[in-house]
């Protein structure tokens, strides 16, 4: 079960990664990554895993989270990678 968990958040992370190749500059919160980035299927995947696809983003130097005016925290592509 872990580790179906673990390949669906890789999985992720590549739908993610696509998504900043196409559009680079693209910064949002892990509920519109989630609705606007991914594709069917990955769209009915729960925030977490969502949560653990940027995470392992972030540990690998990838993405860079912050948080904006309100609170929410944002994800975005870290500067210099294309």
């Amino acid at each position: 079960m872990v580790k179906d968990a673990g390949d669906r958040a890789s999985k992720i992370a590549s739908e993610i990664e696509r998504y900043f190749e196409l559009h680079p500059e693209a910064a949002d919160s892990v509920e519109g990554i989630r609705r606007w980035w991914l594709t069917f299927p990955f769209t009915e995947e729960s925030l977490e895993t969502v949560k653990a696809a940027l995470a392992y983003l972030e540990e690998a130097g990838n993405v860079v989270k912050r948080r904006v005016e309100g609170g929410t925290v944002v994800y975005s592509r870290k500067r210099g990678l294309m």
